[in-house]
Protein backbone atom coordinates (compact mmCIF):
# COMPACT_ATOMS: atom_id res chain seq x y z
CA UNK A 1 0.00 0.00 0.00
CA UNK A 2 1.65 3.26 -1.06
CA UNK A 3 0.74 6.81 -1.89
CA UNK A 4 -2.17 8.86 -0.58
CA UNK A 5 -5.64 7.45 -1.14
CA UNK A 6 -8.74 9.63 -1.37
CA UNK A 7 -10.75 7.33 0.92
CA UNK A 8 -7.95 6.83 3.47
CA UNK A 9 -8.80 7.48 7.11
CA UNK A 10 -6.92 9.99 9.24
CA UNK A 11 -4.59 7.41 10.77
CA UNK A 12 -3.83 5.97 7.33
CA UNK A 13 -3.07 9.43 5.92
CA UNK A 14 -0.77 10.08 8.87
CA UNK A 15 1.06 6.81 8.26
CA UNK A 16 1.35 7.52 4.53
CA UNK A 17 2.77 10.99 5.08
CA UNK A 18 6.39 11.43 4.01
CA UNK A 19 8.73 11.15 6.98
CA UNK A 20 6.44 8.93 9.10
CA UNK A 21 8.38 5.75 9.69
CA UNK A 22 7.15 2.30 10.69
CA UNK A 23 9.53 -0.54 11.51
CA UNK A 24 7.87 -3.93 11.07
CA UNK A 25 9.62 -6.81 12.84
CA UNK A 26 7.97 -10.16 12.08
CA UNK A 27 9.71 -13.19 13.53
CA UNK A 28 8.87 -16.85 14.13
CA UNK A 29 10.89 -18.61 16.81
CA UNK A 30 11.51 -22.36 16.71
CA UNK A 31 12.23 -23.05 20.41
CA UNK A 32 13.56 -26.56 19.86
CA UNK A 33 16.15 -25.49 17.30
CA UNK A 34 16.56 -21.99 18.76
CA UNK A 35 16.24 -20.49 15.28
CA UNK A 36 14.24 -17.51 14.06
CA UNK A 37 12.74 -16.74 10.68
CA UNK A 38 12.81 -12.98 10.35
CA UNK A 39 11.40 -10.20 8.20
CA UNK A 40 12.54 -6.69 9.13
CA UNK A 41 11.04 -3.96 6.96
CA UNK A 42 11.34 -0.18 7.35
CA UNK A 43 8.51 1.88 5.84
CA UNK A 44 8.73 5.62 5.26
CA UNK A 45 5.44 7.19 4.23
CA UNK A 46 4.15 3.71 3.39
CA UNK A 47 7.05 3.01 1.02
CA UNK A 48 9.73 0.45 1.76
CA UNK A 49 12.95 2.17 2.82
CA UNK A 50 14.92 -0.93 3.83
CA UNK A 51 14.59 -4.64 4.49
CA UNK A 52 16.32 -7.74 5.85
CA UNK A 53 14.88 -11.24 5.58
CA UNK A 54 16.13 -14.71 6.33
CA UNK A 55 16.60 -17.19 9.17
CA UNK A 56 19.31 -17.51 11.78
CA UNK A 57 20.28 -19.02 15.12
CA UNK A 58 18.90 -16.84 17.87
CA UNK A 59 22.16 -16.96 19.83
CA UNK A 60 24.34 -16.30 16.75
CA UNK A 61 22.58 -13.62 14.75
CA UNK A 62 24.22 -12.71 11.44
CA UNK A 63 25.99 -9.36 11.22
CA UNK A 64 23.70 -8.24 8.40
CA UNK A 65 20.60 -8.64 10.57
CA UNK A 66 22.23 -6.97 13.57
CA UNK A 67 23.41 -4.01 11.52
CA UNK A 68 20.04 -3.58 9.76
CA UNK A 69 18.00 -3.78 12.96
CA UNK A 70 20.19 -1.31 14.84
CA UNK A 71 20.14 1.13 11.94
CA UNK A 72 16.36 0.86 11.54
CA UNK A 73 15.71 1.15 15.29
CA UNK A 74 17.52 4.49 15.36
CA UNK A 75 15.11 5.81 12.72
CA UNK A 76 12.01 4.98 14.82
CA UNK A 77 13.45 5.73 18.24
CA UNK A 78 11.56 9.00 18.76
CA UNK A 79 7.82 9.76 18.33
CA UNK A 80 5.78 9.82 16.19
CA UNK A 81 7.45 6.80 14.57
CA UNK A 82 6.29 3.28 15.49
CA UNK A 83 7.73 -0.21 15.92
CA UNK A 84 5.26 -2.95 14.92
CA UNK A 85 5.89 -6.51 16.14
CA UNK A 86 4.39 -9.77 14.89
CA UNK A 87 4.98 -13.42 15.74
CA UNK A 88 6.38 -15.28 18.71
CA UNK A 89 9.98 -14.29 18.03
CA UNK A 90 10.07 -10.51 17.67
CA UNK A 91 10.51 -9.79 21.39
CA UNK A 92 13.28 -12.40 21.98
CA UNK A 93 15.01 -11.04 18.89
CA UNK A 94 14.93 -7.40 19.99
CA UNK A 95 16.01 -7.98 23.60
CA UNK A 96 19.21 -9.57 22.29
CA UNK A 97 20.11 -6.35 20.49
CA UNK A 98 18.92 -3.54 22.76
CA UNK A 99 18.57 -3.12 26.54
CA UNK A 100 15.00 -3.12 27.83
CA UNK A 101 15.37 0.51 28.93
CA UNK A 102 16.09 1.54 25.34
CA UNK A 103 13.20 -0.48 23.94
CA UNK A 104 10.79 1.14 26.40
CA UNK A 105 11.45 4.49 24.72
CA UNK A 106 9.88 3.20 21.50
CA UNK A 107 6.22 3.50 20.53
CA UNK A 108 5.45 -0.21 20.11
CA UNK A 109 2.37 -1.79 18.54
CA UNK A 110 1.91 -5.51 19.15
CA UNK A 111 0.09 -6.35 15.92
CA UNK A 112 -1.62 -9.45 17.29
CA UNK A 113 -2.98 -7.58 20.32
CA UNK A 114 -4.16 -4.75 18.11
CA UNK A 115 -5.95 -7.16 15.77
CA UNK A 116 -7.66 -8.85 18.73
CA UNK A 117 -8.63 -5.55 20.32
CA UNK A 118 -10.35 -4.33 17.14
CA UNK A 119 -12.11 -7.67 16.47
CA UNK A 120 -13.77 -8.68 19.76
CA UNK A 121 -15.36 -11.70 18.10
CA UNK A 122 -11.91 -13.29 17.80
CA UNK A 123 -10.93 -15.50 20.76
CA UNK A 124 -7.73 -14.56 22.56
CA UNK A 125 -5.99 -17.69 21.22
CA UNK A 126 -7.26 -17.38 17.67
CA UNK A 127 -4.82 -19.05 15.25
CA UNK A 128 -3.11 -16.90 12.67
CA UNK A 129 -5.19 -18.34 9.81
CA UNK A 130 -8.41 -17.24 11.50
CA UNK A 131 -7.02 -13.79 12.22
CA UNK A 132 -5.94 -13.21 8.62
CA UNK A 133 -9.33 -14.44 7.37
CA UNK A 134 -11.15 -12.14 9.80
CA UNK A 135 -9.36 -9.13 8.33
CA UNK A 136 -9.72 -10.30 4.74
CA UNK A 137 -5.99 -10.75 4.22
CA UNK A 138 -5.10 -13.38 1.58
CA UNK A 139 -2.60 -15.90 2.86
CA UNK A 140 0.02 -17.76 0.85
CA UNK A 141 1.84 -20.42 2.85
CA UNK A 142 1.81 -20.75 6.64
CA UNK A 143 0.20 -18.02 8.74
CA UNK A 144 3.17 -17.75 11.12
CA UNK A 145 5.80 -17.58 8.35
CA UNK A 146 7.07 -13.99 8.41
CA UNK A 147 8.74 -14.32 5.03
CA UNK A 148 5.44 -14.46 3.11
CA UNK A 149 4.84 -10.75 3.74
CA UNK A 150 1.32 -11.25 5.10
CA UNK A 151 2.18 -9.45 8.36
CA UNK A 152 2.43 -6.12 6.51
CA UNK A 153 -0.91 -6.77 4.80
CA UNK A 154 -2.45 -7.43 8.20
CA UNK A 155 -0.91 -4.22 9.52
CA UNK A 156 -2.61 -2.14 6.84
CA UNK A 157 -5.90 -3.99 7.37
CA UNK A 158 -5.78 -3.32 11.12
CA UNK A 159 -4.92 0.31 10.44
CA UNK A 160 -7.97 0.64 8.17
CA UNK A 161 -10.27 -0.79 10.86
CA UNK A 162 -8.75 1.50 13.48
CA UNK A 163 -9.30 4.49 11.22
CA UNK A 164 -12.96 3.59 10.66
CA UNK A 165 -13.33 3.34 14.44
CA UNK A 166 -12.07 6.92 14.73
CA UNK A 167 -8.75 6.01 16.34
CA UNK A 168 -5.54 7.97 15.82
CA UNK A 169 -2.11 6.52 16.55
CA UNK A 170 -2.15 7.28 20.30
CA UNK A 171 -5.66 5.80 20.52
CA UNK A 172 -4.66 2.63 18.65
CA UNK A 173 -1.61 2.14 20.86
CA UNK A 174 -3.74 2.53 23.99
CA UNK A 175 -6.43 0.16 22.66
CA UNK A 176 -3.86 -2.53 21.87
CA UNK A 177 -2.20 -2.19 25.28
CA UNK A 178 -5.42 -2.42 27.30
CA UNK A 179 -6.11 -5.82 28.87
CA UNK A 180 -9.35 -7.49 27.89
CA UNK A 181 -12.11 -7.01 30.41
CA UNK A 182 -12.26 -10.00 32.75
CA UNK A 183 -15.19 -12.39 32.59
CA UNK A 184 -17.57 -11.73 35.55
CA UNK A 185 -17.23 -15.19 37.08
CA UNK A 186 -18.82 -13.98 40.32
CA UNK A 187 -22.24 -14.57 38.74
CA UNK A 188 -21.50 -18.20 37.80
CA UNK A 189 -21.18 -21.40 39.80
CA UNK A 190 -17.83 -22.01 38.12
CA UNK A 191 -14.71 -19.94 37.48
CA UNK A 192 -11.75 -19.77 35.12
CA UNK A 193 -9.85 -22.40 37.13
CA UNK A 194 -12.79 -24.81 36.86
CA UNK A 195 -12.95 -24.30 33.09
CA UNK A 196 -9.21 -24.93 32.81
CA UNK A 197 -9.67 -28.34 34.46
CA UNK A 198 -12.45 -29.49 32.12
CA UNK A 199 -11.56 -32.46 29.89
CA UNK A 200 -10.55 -31.38 26.40
CA UNK A 201 -12.64 -34.17 24.89
CA UNK A 202 -15.87 -34.60 22.88
CA UNK A 203 -18.95 -33.78 24.93
CA UNK A 204 -22.54 -32.61 24.89
CA UNK A 205 -23.16 -29.79 27.37
CA UNK A 206 -26.00 -27.67 28.69
CA UNK A 207 -25.99 -24.23 30.27
CA UNK A 208 -28.45 -23.61 33.10
CA UNK A 209 -29.94 -20.40 34.51
CA UNK A 210 -30.30 -19.40 38.16
CA UNK A 211 -33.50 -21.47 38.48
CA UNK A 212 -31.82 -24.60 37.10
CA UNK A 213 -33.60 -24.42 33.72
CA UNK A 214 -31.61 -25.35 30.63
CA UNK A 215 -31.11 -22.31 28.40
CA UNK A 216 -28.75 -23.80 25.81
CA UNK A 217 -27.54 -27.22 24.63
CA UNK A 218 -24.45 -27.69 22.49
CA UNK A 219 -21.94 -30.27 21.34
CA UNK A 220 -18.23 -29.96 20.80
CA UNK A 221 -15.21 -32.10 20.03
CA UNK A 222 -13.18 -30.21 22.67
CA UNK A 223 -15.16 -29.20 25.75
CA UNK A 224 -12.50 -27.13 27.49
CA UNK A 225 -11.74 -25.08 24.39
CA UNK A 226 -15.46 -24.44 23.73
CA UNK A 227 -16.06 -23.20 27.29
CA UNK A 228 -13.00 -20.96 27.05
CA UNK A 229 -14.52 -19.48 23.89
CA UNK A 230 -17.91 -18.95 25.58
CA UNK A 231 -16.41 -17.33 28.68
CA UNK A 232 -13.25 -15.67 27.41
CA UNK A 233 -12.33 -12.17 28.64
CA UNK A 234 -13.20 -9.30 26.34
CA UNK A 235 -14.55 -5.78 26.18
CA UNK A 236 -17.04 -6.71 23.50
CA UNK A 237 -18.39 -10.09 22.51
CA UNK A 238 -20.67 -11.47 19.84
CA UNK A 239 -24.42 -11.11 20.42
CA UNK A 240 -25.05 -14.86 20.76
CA UNK A 241 -22.22 -15.26 23.26
CA UNK A 242 -23.51 -12.26 25.23
CA UNK A 243 -26.95 -13.88 25.51
CA UNK A 244 -25.44 -17.17 26.68
CA UNK A 245 -23.28 -15.48 29.29
CA UNK A 246 -26.12 -13.33 30.58
CA UNK A 247 -28.49 -16.27 31.01
CA UNK A 248 -26.00 -18.85 32.31
CA UNK A 249 -25.29 -19.66 35.94
CA UNK A 250 -24.16 -23.32 35.81
CA UNK A 251 -22.77 -25.90 33.41
CA UNK A 252 -23.43 -29.62 33.04
CA UNK A 253 -21.91 -31.96 30.46
CA UNK A 254 -21.63 -35.57 29.37
CA UNK A 255 -18.57 -36.94 27.64
CA UNK A 256 -19.16 -38.84 24.39
CA UNK A 257 -16.88 -40.88 22.19
CA UNK A 258 -17.79 -39.78 18.68
CA UNK A 259 -19.63 -37.30 16.49
CA UNK A 260 -22.62 -39.62 15.80
CA UNK A 261 -23.20 -40.03 19.54
CA UNK A 262 -22.85 -36.28 20.11
CA UNK A 263 -25.42 -35.51 17.41
CA UNK A 264 -27.91 -38.00 18.84
CA UNK A 265 -27.52 -36.87 22.44
CA UNK A 266 -27.63 -33.18 21.55
CA UNK A 267 -30.90 -33.65 19.68
CA UNK A 268 -32.38 -35.70 22.54
CA UNK A 269 -31.55 -32.99 25.08
CA UNK A 270 -32.89 -30.20 22.88
CA UNK A 271 -36.14 -32.06 22.19
CA UNK A 272 -36.66 -32.91 25.87
CA UNK A 273 -35.48 -29.67 27.51
CA UNK A 274 -36.60 -27.11 24.87
CA UNK A 275 -33.81 -24.59 25.66
CA UNK A 276 -34.85 -21.08 24.57
CA UNK A 277 -31.46 -20.11 23.09
CA UNK A 278 -31.30 -23.07 20.69
CA UNK A 279 -32.63 -22.19 17.24
CA UNK A 280 -33.30 -25.73 15.99
CA UNK A 281 -35.71 -27.68 18.20
CA UNK A 282 -36.35 -30.75 16.06
CA UNK A 283 -35.38 -32.80 13.01
CA UNK A 284 -37.60 -32.78 9.97
CA UNK A 285 -37.76 -36.18 8.36
CA UNK A 286 -36.35 -35.67 4.90
CA UNK A 287 -38.76 -37.74 2.88
CA UNK A 288 -37.25 -36.45 -0.36
CA UNK A 289 -33.89 -37.82 0.73
CA UNK A 290 -35.30 -41.24 1.55
CA UNK A 291 -37.02 -41.43 -1.84
CA UNK A 292 -33.68 -41.23 -3.61
CA UNK A 293 -32.22 -44.59 -4.63
CA UNK A 294 -29.88 -45.78 -1.89
CA UNK A 295 -26.90 -48.08 -2.23
CA UNK A 296 -27.61 -49.68 1.16
CA UNK A 297 -30.74 -50.11 3.23
CA UNK A 298 -29.19 -50.87 6.65
CA UNK A 299 -25.92 -49.44 7.99
CA UNK A 300 -23.80 -50.09 11.07
CA UNK A 301 -21.23 -47.55 12.28
CA UNK A 302 -18.68 -48.43 14.97
CA UNK A 303 -17.06 -45.51 16.81
CA UNK A 304 -14.94 -44.96 19.93
CA UNK A 305 -16.76 -44.78 23.24
CA UNK A 306 -16.34 -42.52 26.25
CA UNK A 307 -16.00 -45.81 28.17
CA UNK A 308 -12.36 -46.86 28.21
CA UNK A 309 -11.60 -49.91 26.07
CA UNK A 310 -15.08 -49.98 24.52
CA UNK A 311 -16.79 -48.82 21.33
CA UNK A 312 -20.31 -47.73 20.43
CA UNK A 313 -22.11 -49.54 17.61
CA UNK A 314 -24.89 -47.59 15.88
CA UNK A 315 -27.22 -49.53 13.58
CA UNK A 316 -30.21 -48.27 11.63
CA UNK A 317 -32.35 -48.95 8.61
CA UNK A 318 -33.54 -46.22 6.27
CA UNK A 319 -37.10 -45.34 7.10
CA UNK A 320 -36.85 -47.49 10.23
CA UNK A 321 -35.34 -46.99 13.66
CA UNK A 322 -31.85 -46.73 15.14
CA UNK A 323 -30.11 -48.48 18.04
CA UNK A 324 -26.90 -48.06 19.98
CA UNK A 325 -25.03 -50.61 22.06
CA UNK A 326 -21.73 -50.41 23.96
CA UNK A 327 -19.32 -53.21 23.01
CA UNK A 328 -16.06 -54.46 24.44
CA UNK A 329 -14.30 -56.51 21.74
CA UNK A 330 -13.35 -59.22 24.25
CA UNK A 331 -16.90 -59.58 25.61
CA UNK A 332 -19.38 -58.81 22.84
CA UNK A 333 -23.12 -58.91 23.71
CA UNK A 334 -23.90 -61.70 21.24
CA UNK A 335 -27.61 -61.97 21.99
CA UNK A 336 -28.20 -58.22 21.69
CA UNK A 337 -26.34 -58.04 18.38
CA UNK A 338 -28.27 -61.02 17.06
CA UNK A 339 -31.54 -59.26 17.91
CA UNK A 340 -30.38 -56.07 16.18
CA UNK A 341 -29.45 -58.04 13.07
CA UNK A 342 -32.82 -59.81 13.07
CA UNK A 343 -34.62 -56.46 13.28
CA UNK A 344 -32.52 -54.85 10.55
CA UNK A 345 -33.26 -57.75 8.21
CA UNK A 346 -36.99 -57.75 9.04
CA UNK A 347 -36.94 -61.14 10.77
CA UNK A 348 -37.96 -59.83 14.20
CA UNK A 349 -39.67 -56.81 15.83
CA UNK A 350 -37.86 -54.17 17.86
CA UNK A 351 -34.83 -55.61 19.70
CA UNK A 352 -34.41 -55.54 23.45
CA UNK A 353 -31.34 -56.13 25.53
CA UNK A 354 -29.19 -54.91 28.39
CA UNK A 355 -27.34 -51.74 27.47
CA UNK A 356 -29.32 -51.21 24.26
CA UNK A 357 -30.32 -47.60 23.54
CA UNK A 358 -33.25 -47.05 21.19
CA UNK A 359 -33.04 -43.81 19.18
CA UNK A 360 -36.15 -44.34 17.05
CA UNK A 361 -36.91 -42.95 13.59
CA UNK A 362 -35.48 -39.54 14.39
CA UNK A 363 -32.22 -41.16 15.46
CA UNK A 364 -32.12 -43.10 12.19
CA UNK A 365 -32.57 -39.82 10.30
CA UNK A 366 -29.76 -38.15 12.24
CA UNK A 367 -27.39 -41.09 11.80
CA UNK A 368 -28.18 -41.37 8.10
CA UNK A 369 -27.39 -37.70 7.53
CA UNK A 370 -24.19 -38.04 9.55
CA UNK A 371 -23.15 -41.13 7.60
CA UNK A 372 -23.91 -39.57 4.21
CA UNK A 373 -21.79 -36.49 4.86
CA UNK A 374 -19.00 -38.04 6.96
CA UNK A 375 -18.63 -41.65 5.83
CA UNK A 376 -14.99 -41.05 4.93
CA UNK A 377 -14.34 -40.33 8.64
CA UNK A 378 -16.27 -43.31 10.01
CA UNK A 379 -15.76 -47.05 10.48
CA UNK A 380 -18.85 -48.61 8.93
CA UNK A 381 -20.29 -51.49 6.94
CA UNK A 382 -23.47 -52.30 5.05
CA UNK A 383 -25.64 -54.90 6.74
CA UNK A 384 -27.20 -55.94 3.41
CA UNK A 385 -25.65 -59.07 2.00
CA UNK A 386 -24.47 -60.55 5.30
CA UNK A 387 -25.58 -64.16 5.53
CA UNK A 388 -26.46 -64.38 9.22
CA UNK A 389 -26.09 -62.89 12.70
CA UNK A 390 -22.68 -64.50 13.14
CA UNK A 391 -21.29 -62.54 10.18
CA UNK A 392 -22.89 -59.37 11.59
CA UNK A 393 -21.18 -59.95 14.95
CA UNK A 394 -17.84 -60.70 13.25
CA UNK A 395 -18.04 -57.48 11.25
CA UNK A 396 -18.85 -55.42 14.37
CA UNK A 397 -15.95 -56.94 16.34
CA UNK A 398 -13.52 -56.40 13.44
CA UNK A 399 -14.51 -52.75 13.22
CA UNK A 400 -14.40 -52.39 17.01
CA UNK A 401 -10.74 -53.41 17.01
CA UNK A 402 -10.01 -50.94 14.20
CA UNK A 403 -11.89 -48.14 15.97
CA UNK A 404 -9.69 -48.69 19.04
CA UNK A 405 -6.50 -48.68 16.95
CA UNK A 406 -5.20 -45.08 16.67
CA UNK A 407 -3.36 -45.95 13.44
CA UNK A 408 -6.35 -47.49 11.67
CA UNK A 409 -7.82 -45.21 9.03
CA UNK A 410 -11.63 -44.96 8.97
CA UNK A 411 -13.11 -46.90 6.05
CA UNK A 412 -15.90 -49.16 4.90
CA UNK A 413 -15.53 -52.76 6.07
CA UNK A 414 -16.52 -55.53 3.68
CA UNK A 415 -17.04 -58.93 5.21
CA UNK A 416 -14.68 -61.55 3.85
CA UNK A 417 -12.17 -59.03 2.47
CA UNK A 418 -8.98 -57.93 4.26
CA UNK A 419 -9.30 -54.53 5.97
CA UNK A 420 -7.34 -51.52 4.68
CA UNK A 421 -3.77 -51.32 5.99
CA UNK A 422 -3.15 -49.09 9.04
CA UNK A 423 -1.99 -45.54 8.49
CA UNK A 424 1.78 -45.18 9.00
CA UNK A 425 2.88 -42.58 11.54
CA UNK A 426 5.17 -39.76 10.46
CA UNK A 427 8.76 -40.86 10.28
CA UNK A 428 8.05 -44.57 10.46
CA UNK A 429 9.29 -47.03 7.86
CA UNK A 430 7.08 -49.30 5.80
CA UNK A 431 9.89 -51.81 5.32
CA UNK A 432 9.81 -55.14 7.23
Amino acid sequence: MSGPFPDATAIERRTLAAGFRVLLVAARLDPERCRVHVLVRLLDGGRMAGEWRGDAELDRLPEGLIEALRRFLVKVMAPPHVLVGWGNGWIPLLVRLQPAAVLRRLRVLDLRRAALALAPDLPARAPGERMFARYGVPLVGEADDPLNGAAEDLFWAVLAVAGRAGLDWPGLLRRAAEPRAPTPFDRYEFNAEAIATLPDAPAVYRLLDAAGRTVYVGKTDRLRRRMMEHFRPGDAIAAKTACLREATRALEYRLVGSEPEAMLLEHEWIARLQPPLNVQRGIRHAGAVRRRPAAHFSICVVAPSAVRGAVEAFAWSRGGEAWQVTIRPGRPPAKTMARIYATLTGAAPHPRGVGLKVWGRTGAEILDRCWRSRKHRLHWFAVDGLANAAEFESAVIALARRALDPLAAPAEYRFGLPPPPPTSSVGSSSLP
